[in-house]
């Protein structure tokens, strides 16, 4: 998998995960493929360029002390 060389590994993904995936996949592109292009994207700042933020995790009023 990958261009790494090194043997891949299974990750188990949702229903609703698969869909949102194969809405952004071309015809005939791997999951591989279009996760690596999702990396890359996130990677080289193209998603925050375009006002899209990673959620930050925060502490519910309970967790603080």
């Amino acid at each position: 998998m990958g261009n790494s060389g090194k043997p891949g590994k299974a990750i188990r993904l949702g229903a609703a995960a698969l869909y949102r995936l194969d809405k952004l996949k071309h015809k005939g592109q791997s999951y591989d493929g279009l996760i690596t292009e999702l990396l890359d994207l996130y990677e080289n700042d193209a998603i925050i360029d375009h006002g899209i933020r990673s959620p930050q995790k925060t502490r519910s009023k309970d967790d603080r002390t």
